[in-house]
């Protein structure tokens, strides 16, 4: 015997979700989320951000083309990469860049910063990147996906201008007890103002900051979430969960 049941309609409205969850749909006009997630497998004890070299980050100094260029051919011409920063103003800007495995490509757009980096299409019978993908201006790392990972992993954001990006929440993981305790900061440098140390704190192997009145970073801030351990070289994970939000909007 079949039964059948009656439709059952929902009073409810996607519309009288969250206000969060509306930014996540897209739904909020001026508003976007901004997820950050960044992993590095050797903090050390000189204060680095998180990302994938174990060495300070150095931003550029005037704006540059990028070449991007990968270290495996299987990383071939069919491979899409959707690399993303500001301008000289910090005007937020992007382009899809198509790969040629071991031979650079050089980008159209000059960056003065770079955000981030997604495969968006990986070489021909890949399912992720093959090899590891940096993009460089002469010998210097500005951003770079590692082996199998598909986009850069890395706490350094800058804010473009004509926003204003809320932080939400901040979540640090170092799951390796002989790191003893870990030192955390914030470094932040708004335009050509002067760098400022935001925050300094240390924790044992978490650091969770779940913000009641979220933390504004103005337009053009230029912003590096850094670690050092007391000892050893130990991985750590990054996460921080934030709004941008336009200036104009209401």
């Amino acid at each position: 015997m079949i039964t059948s049941f009656p439709n059952v309609l929902s009073t409810e409205s996607t519309l009288a979700a969250p206000w969060a969850m509306q930014v996540a749909r897209g739904k909020v006009n001026g508003a976007s989320q901004l997820n950050m997630f960044a992993f590095s497998s050797a903090v050390g004890t000189s204060f680095i951000p998180v990302w994938e070299n174990a060495t300070a980050y150095t931003f550029p100094a005037s704006a540059l083309t990028m070449t991007l260029v990968s270290t495996s051919a299987s990383d071939n011409s069919t491979a899409r990469v959707v690399i993303s920063g500001v301008t000289t103003a910090y005007a937020a800007v992007s382009e899809t860049v198509a790969l040629n495995g071991v031979t650079g490509v050089t980008t159209v757009n000059t960056y003065l910063r770079i955000n981030s980096m997604v495969l968006t299409v990986a070489g021909s019978g890949q399912t992720t990147n093959v090899g590891t993908i940096t993009a460089k201006n002469g010998a210097t790392t500005y951003a770079q996906i590692n082996v199998g990972i598909g986009k850069t992993q890395m706490s350094i954001y800058s804010v473009p201008a004509g926003f204003t990006m809320y932080a939400l929440n901040i979540n640090a993981f170092q799951g390796d007890s002989a790191s003893g305790y870990v030192n955390y900061r914030i470094q932040t440098r708004v335009d050509t103002g002067p760098q400022l140390t935001v925050l300094q704190t240390s924790f044992r192997q978490s650091y969770q900051v779940p913000r009641a009145n979220p933390f504004p970073y103005p337009e053009k801030s230029d912003i590096q979430w850094q670690f050092s351990v007391n000892t050893g070289s130990h991985a750590l994970g990054f996460i921080l969960e934030g709004v941008l939000i336009s200036n104009s909007a209401a």
